[in-house]
């Protein structure tokens, strides 16, 4: 059996140089709104920015642990699946 990175296994997070590629992508995007609420925070109270501001920063660390931690690559679709099996 192929036990490269970029092939499938069962039972593992089965992420590849492709898609981690994709995430680095992503986390560019992610800092944009980060940067932007942080400004517009110190110029500007309320509580919608301080909201968006925490999830904008929430998401960007979670793809930049998502990059850095192989591990972490299956954090938000566990999550997802988490949630999904209790509302059903």
């Amino acid at each position: 059996m192929n036990s490269t990175k970029d092939s499938y296994q069962a039972g593992v997070c089965n992420i590849g140089e492709r898609e981690v590629a994709i995430r680095q992508k992503l986390l560019l995007f992610a800092l944009i709104p980060s940067v932007a609420l942080t400004i517009l925070v110190h110029f500007f109270n309320g509580p919608v920015l301080y909201v968006g501001l925490f999830l904008a920063v929430l998401s960007t660390v979670i793809i930049l642990l998502e990059i850095k931690q192989d591990f972490a690559f299956c954090l938000p679709y566990s999550v997802y699946i988490t949630l999904r099996s209790r509302a059903i």
